[in-house]
């Protein structure tokens, strides 16, 4: 499918197209061979994957709290969306993730999507020190080519 389609371009809903087929297919595999979904190709039961838990518009310390859980369950993995208005107040929004991290403690795993939060890679900037601190495992930021040759030089 991936090469019939180079003369309609291989992006967009061609591509999704063919990802979804592509599940479908390994998914009716599984189920005719009777596999464990959490089996890896040589069908060994793999470890308990991290759940994945999405903190929308929390805002106070006790919203992070309510939404994330509670240290010594399953580790986790928090994901934040950052908003613009984490760069009005530094200082509240490191709280904001450090009340996160409290909660599900040092072995969860904090994500934070910054890609519609800020403008410039300046602004971006000075946020880096509160993602330091509270221990950002991974941060998603997208940046126009110009942008990143305008910050290595």
């Amino acid at each position: 499918m991936f090469e019939a389609t180079d003369y309609l371009g291989r992006r967009g809903l061609t591509m999704h197209a063919i990802g979804g087929l592509d599940l479908a297919l390994w998914d009716l595999h599984g189920k005719s061979k009777q596999a464990c979904p959490r089996a890896d190709w040589r069908g060994k039961a793999r470890p308990s994957a991290r759940l994945r838990h999405h903190l929308s518009m929390a805002q106070t310390e006790e919203e992070v709290r309510g939404q994330s859980p509670k240290a010594g369950s399953q580790p986790a993995q928090l994901q934040f969306a950052a908003d613009p208005w984490w760069l009005d107040d530094i200082a509240h929004t490191g709280r904001l993730l450090s009340a996160a991290r409290r909660q599900a403690g040092d072995q969860a795993l904090l994500i934070v999507d910054a890609a519609l939060s800020y403008r410039t890679p300046a602004e971006g900037l000075r946020l880096y020190p509160v993602y330091r601190d509270v221990g950002i495992w991974f941060l998603e930021a997208r940046f126009r080519w110009t942008t990143w040759k305008a910050i290595w030089r």
